[in-house]
């Protein structure tokens, strides 16, 4: 239980994906001493909980009647752009935890498109520096394009 609780599931695409590949992936003992040996167990839980409540942000907005709007990006129009650097830095700390390999477990190859996609980088660049609460987390696990 890495969010310290159980995941409801409701967060929105990409945040859902990263927490189903972070859950698959705390059960590995690999990953829980790379993240306990780097000092940053707090960090990681606080980034997850941040990165599942933009989700869910993005899943009430998506519901909204009066915020409808066709998005050909999956949900990321739903995320403001704090929100998105949340998600990038969930999505290159899963990344950083199984050494860049593609094919992760709950990531679809759809998602990893998207991931890549050009909406997303932008979202993502219209948010720098990002949250200062994390900025020691992006300055360990390194940045994928």
């Amino acid at each position: 239980m890495i969010l310290g609780r159980e995941w409801n599931g409701a967060a929105a695409e990409p945040a859902y994906s990263i927490l189903d590949v972070m859950y698959e992936l705390w059960s590995i003992d690999t990953v829980q001493k790379k993240i306990v040996g780097e000092g940053i167990l707090l960090s990681i839980r606080d980034l997850l909980v941040a990165v599942e409540a933009a989700g869910l942000a993005a899943s009430e907005k998506r519901k909204h009647p009066d915020k409808a709007v066709h998005s050909f990006h999956f949900d990321v129009d739903w995320y403001s752009p704090e929100e998105m650097w949340l998600v990038d830095l969930g999505k290159d700390l899963v990344y950083w935890l199984t050494d860049g390999h593609s094919g992760l477990p709950g990531f679809a190859p759809h998602l990893e498109r998207e991931l890549g996609g050009h909406s997303y980088r932008q979202a993502v660049q219209r948010a720098r520096p990002g949250s200062g609460q994390f900025r020691h987390l992006r300055s360990v696990i390194p940045h994928v394009e």
